[in-house]
């Protein structure tokens, strides 16, 4: 069954942090994200980061 919201798919669509991928039925799923930036991250200047999206820690983004 997927989870939906005004037609819109949730399911997987937003994150915990521990990277887990929520579900909309998870009751965690009202507090994750739909972008996730870890610590110890760098982000280059101009970078576009478009959600869902994980960005685990200790990592380096470029363009």
């Amino acid at each position: 069954m997927i989870n939906t919201l005004d037609g819109k798919n949730l399911d997987d669509m937003r994150f915990a942090s521990n990277g887990d991928r929520l579900l909309g039925n998870d009751s965690r799923f009202d507090n994750g994200y739909s972008v996730y930036v870890g610590e110890n991250v760098s982000l280059l200047h101009g970078v576009l980061i478009y959600g869902p999206a994980y960005v685990g820690n200790n990592t380096f983004v470029g363009m």
